[in-house]
């Protein structure tokens, strides 16, 4: 039986780090970037070391929520000029 795991927040995949040695050593998991985000307040710009741990997150994903968030939210709004550095992240961690 297939099993689909989503990262979501006050659940096991709540955690980056732990998300990421579940990684290690078996799941795939449909991926919700924006939890890690908010919950490990991201500071803007976003550093390497937390680049290539997000990295990790869409390449072992077989799904994709399609949610954007910030530091201090878990889906932000689009159109706002504010969020505009976020969005961008956000279309480049899904490539």
């Amino acid at each position: 039986m297939a099993v689909h795991v989503e990262t979501h927040r006050d659940r096991m995949t709540t955690d980056l780090f732990f998300t990421l040695q579940l990684l290690d050593c078996f799941l795939r998991l449909t991926a919700d970037l924006s939890h890690y985000v908010v919950g490990r307040e991201f500071a803007w710009p976003v550093d390497d070391t937390n680049h290539a741990l997000i990295h990790r997150i869409p390449d072992n994903a077989w799904g994709i929520h399609g949610r954007i968030g910030s530091r201090e939210q878990v889906q932000v709004s689009l159109g706002f000029p504010q969020h505009k550095h976020w969005v961008s992240l956000f279309m480049r961690w899904w490539e």
